[in-house]
């Protein structure tokens, strides 16, 4: 599924990501699991796996497919909601 990275603690390895099929907000965190976290900025397209736990939606599998596709899109959202 593809989303869009809204925030992201790149240090730590985290990301809030905005999924096409709109629904709740999926919560990454690099795992164990991989090489290395996978650097993402916020703006950024990705590709990734969604699962659900009770309360949380989880994203692995994360891989970028555009780089700052819609950096502008957090402000965008932020200044629409300020009205």
């Amino acid at each position: 599924m593809l989303g869009l990275i809204l925030w992201c603690d790149g240090a730590e390895g985290r990301a809030l990501i905005w999924c096409e099929d709109h629904g709740d907000l999926a919560w990454y965190e690099a795992g164990s699991e991989e090489v290395a976290p996978v650097p993402v900025r916020t703006g950024d397209l990705v590709h990734v796996g969604v699962s659900a736990e009770p309360g949380l939606r989880r994203a692995q599998a994360l891989r970028i497919v555009a780089r700052g596709a819609h950096a502008d899109l957090p402000r965008r959202l932020t200044r629409e909601a300020a009205g």
